[in-house]
């Protein structure tokens, strides 16, 4: 596992992805590679395990690139700026949904007059003209959790989460036989079903689950083979 792990998570370093890291990058590829997990775990110190979102990503991208409308928000709002983000982009996620809420940005609630962020920035065209446009793209920061503790519920991991300032985007489940596993993307199938039941509360399964307020795609991965899921059932 920890080999294809270790190359899978290579290629998305040298892409550009925060989050993972490894600590041997000589190693990569073999059983004597090592992570180094501090990313991943600062990154799920601000994650919020019900909601499926970490909100402070979502509010460093904004400060990074909507600083003036923050700042109007501020001055209104005082120390609770943060907490209002955070509550309006859940709201609108519920109401909405998670790509809508990439696509299209989300507004803030309960507040006497209008105020919108972006959460997502497209890439520009080929012929776009104006700096902005590039300077935002630039500042989304796509995040690789490994290891990733989805649920607070229990303590079941999915080997890697993806997401783009603090929304999460799709996660992968990989098995391999370079180290002489049998297992493949039948046995990732299961995971994926046994962590739906599993997440069962009342007749209800956890948000993460559902492709409007949680995870967009789920992938089953094994050397010769990859299958895509938007709506996983138990």
């Amino acid at each position: 596992t920890r080999i294809f792990h270790s190359l899978f998570a290579d290629g998305l370093i040298k892409n550009g992805y925060s989050g993972v890291k490894i600590s041997t990058p000589d190693k990569v590829g073999t059983l004597d590679v090592k992570f180094d997990e501090s990313d991943c775990e600062a990154f799920m110190s601000g994650y919020d395990q019900e909601n499926c979102v970490n909100p402070n990503a979502l509010i460093e991208y904004i400060k990074k690139t909507q600083i003036e409308n923050y700042n109007e928000l501020v001055s209104s709002c005082g120390s609770e700026t943060d907490e209002i983000i955070k509550k309006s982009v859940i709201k609108e996620i519920e109401d909405r949904g998670m790509l809508y809420v990439l696509q299209n940005g989300f507004d803030i609630k309960g507040l006497p007059f209008f105020m919108h962020f972006e959460a997502f920035a497209k890439k520009p065209s080929d012929y776009a003209l104006g700096e902005a446009e590039k300077r935002d793209y630039a500042a989304n920061d796509f995040a690789c959790i490994h290891e990733f503790k989805y649920c607070e519920l229990n303590n079941e991991r999915i080997d890697f989460a993806i997401f783009v300032n603090g929304l999460p985007l799709f996660d992968v489940e990989l098995k391999t036989k370079l180290a002489g596993s049998h297992y493949n993307y039948v046995d990732a199938i299961t995971q994926y079903e046994d962590r739906v039941k599993s997440s069962k509360r009342a007749e209800a399964y956890h948000k993460y689950w559902s492709n409007k307020t949680g995870m967009l795609v789920h992938f089953a991965v094994d050397d010769n083979n990859a299958y895509i899921c938007t709506n996983v059932k138990e």
